[in-house]
Formats: structure tokens, C-alpha cells, sequence
């Protein structure tokens, strides 16, 4: 039976939105396996990246037939997890092992020279003959992307053998390589690259037509403490590589608190580091492949949820009738939302939309898809959105506020994407993110206090003059107050 394809948008949402999950320049992954219009120049530029890094033909194919019969330390094949990371095999029937992983490891090789480019030599000028930005937009797509993990192995390979020193050259056919020519290595250097492959090397000798796998290198006299810290060392390593990569263009602030273990891909990285530092208690953040626990709900039923009643008026009306305020939040990690009740007002992340904004949005709503509605956390936030932004009057309101930096053609564009993501955003009104902000929104504007509060301002203190003279007559009043209080107490003294 194959497992779930998480690399893929749900129908609902990718039926009227292709153009959004499909990239421009360059396809990663063996979802658009063969697709003609993808230019040859792109293709051309993965060769070129892979030689950069391996020199010659005779390397990569010595490093592909290493590879091909690899496993991990629990005996699970290379292909196995590939294929179930994938969904299952027959997902992927019109490509073959022998043409997957040579793609895959060309596609790393390409990725990983972008990332090498962003975290190393942006500052140096130095170009590599692609848009680096448009290809980044690309890589985030959901169904453009590859393993994480195996983009980590490909990336330790090259760090064990030295071609990934800080790179100040030139010239890119200067590029550090430490592989001889051909594709002979001694068995300590197959060991070698293995180990920081965390794979087991396959026996360059062969007995009876069978390879043999050598002794794990964190074996039983190796402690796990420092197998487990040098595992987090070379996470961290790996990560603050990708940091500039990920960060690039990011509207929020970068948080990286929620990192446990290694993503499931670029996408997810880039979900996990925007998230709020603030979560729910019932918040789990687990990858896609550890959702053994997600409830068997049906997208209807979240969809009959969703339309319970448990919307919120829009941004005017809470303003206007409400008197509430909306600020953009400062200085925070994340898209953290926070409503001050007293005050009544309404913190909000700032959002900069343009087209590649807009859809990498609705990436990260198709990624959250799979995960239980507690952890929709950004469809949990649009949602909020969606329902404050009804009209172009919210969107221009908002605008005005500083909460969004419109980059579209127009402000309506802007009320049109939330309404449109309100049709495909879905959550369980009883336990997502933004509930208690639901919540206190629709309380503040039934409060009595809040709309006479309201009402109080919008008609009595619409100009500087107006309060001025309502300053003055309330002064008045209560110096006539006083003054009769004075005489009447005078009164009342004299006859005693």
C-alpha cells in the first residue's frame, strides 16, 4: 500500500491554481519529469554545477552506484525512503531508480551551488548565469522540491571532502575539488564520505555477485551522546548554511526556535522558521511523515466547520462601530498575532504582497493541508485575514495602518486574494491558532461599551475642535457642579 504523496497540492486547492504550484525556470524532483518546456539552459546549468563540484563525469557516476545500493543505520534502503518519501513507488512508475537518483543528486548539486551562492559569495558579485532569485521562487514551490534529508547527504559529501571551504575565487572552473581523476577511491575515502553520509559504505569488494556492507561508524563503542551531538552539530551547520536562502525576502522575521529535526524539504524549513514564537500548548509541528496521529477528518466536514458561525466583522466595521485600532506588530518573531482587549487593539504582522508573495502563500496553505487543523497555524492567520479584508475599504484601511504593503496592481487585488483564500483555507473553528483571537474580536464588537465608546468618537470627536469644545463644555459642567455644591453646602452651614 503506498503512503500518503505529501509533495503534492490537494485537488481542492490546485485545481483552479496550477500556475501556482507549477515553476517558471527550473523543475526539481521528478514531478515534472520530462516537461518540454522547461529551458535547456536550466538543464545545461545543473551539468555545469554538478562539474563544478565533481570535476568529472567519472566521479558522478562512481558517486551514483555508491549510492544506489546504500542504507542507513536501521538497514532501510536508500530507494525505500526515497520512493515512501515520494508516496510510495508506483507514484513515480514513469521514472526508474537508475534515472531517479542521478536526477536527484544533479538537482541537489544545482540547489546547494544556489545556497552556496546566497550564504557565501552574494556580497562578492560573483554570477552564476541564473536569476538567483526566480530560481529560489521556484525551489519553494510544494511540488518542486526533494528530500531534505538527501539534500543533507550530498551536502556532508562535499563538506568531507573539502569542496565547501568559504569560496573567494573568480572564476567557478576554480572551484575546490579533492576527487582524483576517474572514479577510483580507496576504500577509507568510500568509508569515509559514508560516515558523514550517516550510510552505511557498501564493500568495494564483491563475493559472489553480492555487496557487503562494512561495520556502522557509530557502532556499539561509540557513545550515543556524542553520535546524537555530533548529529545536531552538523545539523546546525546545515542549517545556518541554508539561512540566507530561506530568509531571502522573508516578510516576517526570522525565528528559529522551532527546529527539532530535520524538515521534510525547503518548503517546510522555510514554514517552520516563519512560524510565531508563541504557540498553543496542543501545538505538535511534527513533519508531514509523523502525522500518524492526524485526526480522520474528511475536508468536507472542516469545510461544514468552517462555515459555522465563527467569522468576524471586517476591519471597518470593527473600527468604526468598535473602535478598534489595528497596528503593524514590531520586533516580533514570526506572524504573532495579539489583541489588547482593554485597549482594543488588534497587532498584526506586517505582510508585503506581490505575485511571488501571493504565491508562495497559497504553497504554504497547500502544505499545511496535511497537517491536523491545530498546526495550520498560517491558514489559521489568513483566515483572520480573510475575514477582517472583505472589500477594498478593509484592504486600504490595513494598508493605511502599515499591517500590509500592497506590491499588486491594484488594492482590490488585495481584498480578491483573501477572499479567495477564504474559500480553501479550512480549520476547525473549535481548535486552531487564531481561536482565541476569533473569539475576543466578536466579543469586543457585541460589547455595549465598545460600540458607545465607538460612536463617541466617530461623532463627538471627528475634528481637533470637537474635543476641544467638548473638553471645554464637560470643564464647564463640572465647575457649575462645584459651584452649586459649594452653595449648597454653604446654605446649609449658615442655618446650622
Amino acid at each position: 500500500m503506498s503512503a500518503r504523496d505529501f509533495t503534492r497540492a490537494p485537488f481542492h486547492i490546485r485545481y483552479p491554481r496550477e500556475f501556482d504550484f507549477e515553476p517558471k525556470i527550473v523543475s526539481i524532483g521528478p514531478h515534472f519529469y520530462n516537461r518540454t518546456e522547461f529551458s535547456e539552459a536550466m538543464e545545461k546549468k545543473k551539468g555545469e554545477f554538478t562539474d563544478y563540484f565533481l570535476k568529472t563525469p567519472a566521479a558522478f557516476e562512481g558517486l551514483v552506484q555508491r549510492l544506489k545500493d546504500s542504507s542507513d543505520a536501521d538497514n532501510v534502503k536508500l530507494q525505500d525512503k526515497i520512493y515512501n518519501w515520494y508516496g510510495g513507488k508506483d507514484k513515480l512508475a514513469p521514472v526508474g531508480w537508475d534515472k531517479l537518483l542521478p536526477m536527484l543528486l544533479r538537482d541537489s548539486f544545482f540547489i546547494i551551488r544556489i545556497i552556496i551562492y546566497l550564504s557565501r559569495e552574494a556580497n562578492n558579485m560573483l554570477s552564476l548565469g541564473v536569476n538567483v532569485k526566480m530560481v529560489r521562487f521556484d525551489l519553494l514551490l510544494l511540488e518542486n522540491q526533494i528530500p531534505l534529508f538527501f539534500l543533507k547527504i550530498v551536502y556532508d559529501y562535499l563538506k568531507n571532502h573539502k569542496a565547501l571551504l568559504p569560496i573567494t575565487l573568480t572564476e567557478q572552473d576554480s572551484a575546490p575539488n579533492s576527487h582524483e581523476t576517474g572514479n577510483t577511491q580507496t576504500a577509507s575515502q568510500t568509508h569515509s564520505w559514508c560516515r558523514c553520509l550517516c550510510f552505511k559504505p557498501t564493500s568495494l569488494q564483491q563475493s559472489t555477485g553480492e555487496q557487503t556492507l562494512l561495520p556502522h561508524p557509530d557502532s556499539e563503542q561509540n557513545s550515543s551522546v556524542h553520535a546524537t551531538s555530533v548529529q545536531t552539530e552538523n545539523l546546525d551547520e546545515f542549517l545556518k548554511e541554508l539561512r540566507p536562502f530561506i530568509c531571502l525576502d522573508m516578510p516576517w522575521e526570522f525565528n528559529e526556535e522551532h527546529i527539532s529535526q530535520l524538515p521534510d524539504h525547503l518548503l517546510d524549513l522555510y514554514w517552520k522558521w516563519c512560524l510565531p514564537s508563541k504557540l498553543p500548548s496542543n501545538t505538535y509541528l511534527r513533519n508531514h511523515r509523523d502525522h500518524t496521529f492526524v485526526r480522520d477528518i474528511s475536508w468536507v466536514n472542516i469545510h461544514l466547520r468552517s462555515n459555522a458561525d465563527k467569522r468576524i466583522p471586517n476591519a471597518c466595521e470593527l473600527s468604526k462601530k468598535a473602535g478598534m485600532t489595528f497596528v503593524k506588530r514590531k520586533h516580533e518573531k514570526g506572524f504573532g498575532v495579539e489583541f489588547h482587549k482593554r485597549k482594543g487593539i488588534l497587532q498584526l504582522p506586517h505582510l508585503k504582497l506581490d505575485s511571488s508573495q501571493t504565491t508562495l502563500l497559497v504553497n504554504l496553505i497547500a502544505f499545511e493541508e496535511f497537517k491536523p487543523s491545530e498546526d495550520r497555524i498560517l491558514t489559521s492567520f489568513i483566515l483572520l485575514l480573510d475575514g477582517l479584508i472583505n472589500t477594498k475599504k478593509d484592504a486600504e484601511l490595513l494598508h493605511s495602518c502599515g499591517v500590509i504593503t500592497n506590491k499588486l496592481s491594484s488594492i482590490e487585488m488585495v481584498s480578491e486574494f483573501f477572499n479567495d483564500m477564504g474559500n480553501i483555507c479550512k480549520v476547525d473553528y473549535n481548535n486552531h491558532y487564531c481561536k482565541d483571537q476569533f473569539e475576543d474580536l466578536n466579543n469586543y464588537y457585541q460589547s455595549k461599551w465598545s460600540r458607545h465608546r465607538a460612536i463617541l468618537q466617530h461623532e463627538h470627536f471627528k475634528s481637533p475642535w470637537a474635543a476641544i469644545s467638548m473638553a471645554a463644555g464637560t470643564s464647564l459642567l463640572i465647575m457649575a457642579g462645584l459651584q452649586t455644591a459649594y452653595n449648597i453646602y454653604g446654605f446649609y452651614h449658615h442655618h446650622q
